[in-house]
This record gives structure tokens, C-alpha cells and sequence, in this order.
């Protein structure tokens, strides 16, 4: 049986969340959700009108390679749906999600 990519990705961030919630949480949570978000109201993107859920909301887990996954539910057109995001920090501090 193949297994779903997203599936995987959800079922690892919520896993990975609920550890660093049990550590006491990233500080750069915050800044790893506001770039979630203007990634997904950009310009173009699909998501650019939608409806972001607050960041308690929000669900983070860190990754291997040093990235933030950050998941947020939204509402567009009167669906509920969930922007995936993979963050990462650039040497100038700046956060960027690398699925752009």
C-alpha cells in the first residue's frame, strides 16, 4: 500500500508539535506563522483572500533539515482547508517558506 504524502507530512508535524509543546514550545513559532501567512496572501497565490485562523491554531513541528512546519487552517469561498508551510530562517534572520 503507497502511503499519502500529505498524510505522512500532517501525521509528522502534529507528532513533532506535540513534543515541542511539551518543551516548551520555538521562539520563532511566531515568526515562522507570520511568514506562513504572508506567503499564503501574496499576490497570486491561491489562498491570497482567505480567512487565516489565529496562531493558537496554528500547529508547528520542527524538522530535520532545521525548518519550521507550520499548518494553518483557513476559510476561503466557505471551505475550511489548511495552507502547509515548510519555514525557514536566512542568515539575515528574515523567514521564508521554501514551498514558494
Amino acid at each position: 500500500m503507497k502511503s499519502n504524502p500529505l498524510l505522512t507530512f500532517a501525521t509528522t508535524a502534529t507528532l513533532l508539535s506535540l513534543f515541542l509543546a511539551a518543551c516548551g514550545g520555538n521562539d520563532n513559532n511566531e515568526k515562522a506563522y507570520e511568514a506562513c501567512i504572508a506567503s499564503g496572501k501574496r499576490a497570486g497565490a491561491p489562498t491570497e483572500k482567505a480567512e487565516f485562523a489565529p496562531m493558537d491554531k496554528a500547529e508547528f513541528a520542527g524538522m530535520q533539515d532545521s525548518s519550521i512546519a507550520v499548518i494553518v487552517p483557513y476559510k476561503l469561498d466557505g471551505q475550511d482547508a489548511k495552507l502547509q508551510c515548510s519555514i525557514v530562517k536566512n542568515q539575515d534572520g528574515t523567514f521564508k517558506n521554501q514551498l514558494e
